[in-house]
């Protein structure tokens, strides 16, 4: 039989039940609850391992140069625009 654990966690959670009282009235092995307790909140933990990024697609990285200390940057199609349309 498969069991939604999460959802059985939270309800026994909410509950005013022990959790040994509560897998007996839900017919659910206490050593099972557990470790279905355990193994999620490991995932739950994975989890928090991983911070999602966004990827921006550099396909054209900006070209950037340094003059008397200022920094400027652009982009090269931007750059190979407006060359053409001062030729």
């Amino acid at each position: 039989m498969q069991y939604d654990w999460k959802k059985i966690i939270n309800s026994q959670k909410e509950s005013t039940l022990t959790v040994k009282e509560f897998c007996r009235q839900n017919n659910i092995c206490v050593s099972s609850f557990y470790k279905s307790k355990r193994r999620l909140e490991n995932d739950e933990l994975q989890s928090d391992l991983f911070v999602p990024v966004e990827v921006v697609d550099d396909a054209h990285p900006n070209v950037s140069m340094t003059i008397d200390g200022h920094c400027i940057e652009f982009d090269p199609a931007l750059l190979d625009r407006i060359i053409g349309a001062l030729k």
